[in-house]
């Protein structure tokens, strides 16, 4: 786990930076909460917003997408009042069939890593599994902000909810 404060805010101030482009395509400056084994930085749309979440105590980073509740953040982590309120970005470029880098989308995809590989994360690694996802969100961040609306509602080809 990180433990010094001032080197997890300066991994949260260097992916602020790095994702200041989000703001031309509407979406708000970012909120960040934090506690002892994370912090989430959350960039909001008018129906979506997308949540970085850093876990310090396994070195990990997800991105996920969110489905806002009449402007808020929903109640529920996965669910909220009956319905997904949070997908993972791969799920929904994997459900729409949206063309993104491969070789960063693969650095995503989880791994079948021994406990001793996950041991071995550290900062530097977790640094980098942002910039994969940074590279992957720049192939796809103008089509998240045209479907936004639709990403939480029927899945494309297959008629079908989420």
């Amino acid at each position: 786990m990180i433990t010094n404060d001032n080197l997890k805010s300066r991994m949260v101030e260097k992916i602020i930076d790095l994702l200041k482009s989000l703001y031309s395509y509407g979406f708000s400056k970012p909120i960040v909460s934090q506690d002892d084994w994370s912090t989430s930085i959350i960039f909001k749309l008018t129906n979506i917003a997308l949540e970085i979440e850093l876990d310090w105590r396994d070195f990990n980073v997800f991105v996920l997408v969110v489905r806002m509740e009449r402007g808020n953040l929903p109640s529920g982590y996965y669910v909220s009042a009956g319905k997904p309120c949070r997908y993972h970005l791969q799920k929904v470029i994997s459900d729409r069939r949206w063309n993104v880098d491969q070789e960063a989308f693969a650095e995503l995809t989880p791994k079948k890593n021994s406990r001793r590989q996950k041991i071995l994360w550290s900062e530097d690694m977790m640094f980098d599994r942002f910039l994969a996802y940074k590279i992957v969100l720049d192939d796809c961040v103008d089509k998240l902000r045209k479907e936004e609306s639709m990403i939480f509602e029927v899945a494309p080809d297959n008629g079908t909810l989420e």
